[in-house]
């Protein structure tokens, strides 16, 4: 298509033939938009040439034998919320100035799923979501690849906006394997891309906090008159790794399964105390907890 101020919207392009065929070309366009297409099966997903001031929108980009998205000489476009998916290769930046890339899912390409050539200037690159086997960038000058460290959710749930997640599909990606000692959801080092350029915020998922352990247990009676026969069973949360039962008449158990305790020469009554330290969980009836663990 040759033509500004378009808005292609909704369609579905399937197994468009022939090389070099685009499900949607924009050539030599301003001001275009295309948002909430399905394009799959095709040569190149979606084909920007020499386009500028366009929007390429939530789109489902998949399957395709060459490109997913590609700009040849085309500057000052939005390449926001795309999902780009099992293609050949994801994001292909050739010969491209001031495009801002964001927000975008872009994985399983079989190439390698971002390339920027050498002769791309000024663009910026972040909150994507890249999980590939290679991401290759060669990008000129001025180019970036996070933006400040800013409030907001990000394109993996995180609380702050910065720059991408690196991911590979095995696992051993760089955001894949860094480290969030503080929990805000950006690797606590800067990823080096190359030589030339860094993500400074790249995207981690946070460590989970964990979940201590908190002791319980019921019985079958509580109280009574000696002899008595009481069955406890633990009723404990939060993955407890050890436990220390003190029945209260010096006796003691440290298994999980239910234990009958038969009660010879005390009166049982009240309430069951219990403590909690680290991983373990320690009970006692009838007096006070551990005080040290």
């Amino acid at each position: 298509m040759d033509a500004d101020g378009v808005k292609i919207s909704g369609i579905t392009v399937t197994a468009a033939t022939g090389s070099g065929v685009s499900g949607i070309c924009l050539s030599g366009c301003s001001n275009c938009r295309v948002e909430n297409n399905k394009l799959t099966g095709d040569s190149q997903g979606v084909y920007l040439e020499k386009s500028r001031k366009c929007t390429v929108s939530n789109n489902l980009v998949k399957d395709n034998r060459a490109y997913g998205i590609y700009l040849l000489g085309s500057s000052i476009n939005n390449i926001s919320g795309n999902t780009v998916t099992n293609s050949g290769r994801g994001i292909y930046i050739g010969n491209s100035d001031d495009n801002t890339i964001s927000g975008n899912t872009v994985t399983s390409n079989s190439v390698l799923g971002l390339y920027e050539c050498s002769l791309c200037d000024y663009n910026t690159v972040y909150n994507n979501y890249f999980n590939n086997t290679r991401v290759t960038l060669n990008g000129g000058t001025g180019n970036s690849y996070n933006i400040t460290k800013t409030e907001g959710t990000n394109i993996i749930g995180g609380s702050y906006l910065g720059g991408n997640y690196w991911g590979k599909p095995d696992g051993t990606g760089f955001s894949d394997t860094a480290k969030d000692e503080d929990g805000d959801g950006i690797s606590d080092s800067a990823y080096d891309i190359n030589s030339k350029y860094s993500d400074y915020l790249p995207l981690v998922y946070p460590t989970p906090e964990p979940v201590p352990p908190v002791a319980d247990f019921s019985s079958s009676v509580d109280s009574g008159e000696a002899p008595l026969e009481v069955t406890f069973t633990d009723k404990s949360t939060g993955s407890p790794t050890a436990w220390s039962w003190d029945l209260g008449d010096g006796n003691t158990f440290n298994r999980t399964e239910p234990r009958t305790h038969i009660y010879l020469s005390r009166k049982l009554h009240g309430n069951a105390h219990s403590k909690q330290c680290g991983r373990r969980i320690f009970k006692r009836r009838n007096g006070d907890c551990p005080s040290k663990c």
